[in-house]
Order: structure tokens, then sequence, then C-alpha cells
């Protein structure tokens, strides 16, 4: 099953060690003080380093990037 989520449910399936592959896009540009956090209350890295995750590969997608992280187990 595939889940599009927002910052909330997000941490939510991470919290609850459901997360079997996630993908992380970056633009070049930081949004600013109006961007949307990724995890609700969690730093990014509590997903890009998460030591049940790897990551499998970085790809362009126009000027943004997006990075895959599959479960490591």
């Amino acid at each position: 099953m595939s889940v599009a989520a927002g910052p909330i449910l997000a941490t939510s399936f991470l919290r609850a060690d459901l997360v079997d592959e996630a993908a992380v896009f970056q633009a070049p540009t930081a949004i600013g003080l109006d961007g949307i956090d990724a995890l609700d209350g969690l730093p990014l890295d509590a997903l890009t380093r998460s030591p049940r995750l790897r990551s499998v590969g970085i790809e362009a997608v126009g000027a943004d990037t997006v990075e895959i992280f599959e479960r490591t187990e």
C-alpha cells in the first residue's frame, strides 16, 4: 500500500515503524518561514538517518532531487 502523507500522518507512520519506503524531495532553495516541516515534531533526519531505512539512490527531477529510502530488514 502507498500513502502520500502530510507531516502529521508521516510522523505517525514513522513512529509506529510502518515505513517500508520513503521518497524525500528537495528543492535547491529553501521555502523559508512559510514552509511546512516534512515531519511533525521530529527533525527530517529521524527519517533520513533512521537505522531502519537506507538510501538506495538520489535522482534529479528537474531542478529538484528525490532520494529514495527503503527498509533495511
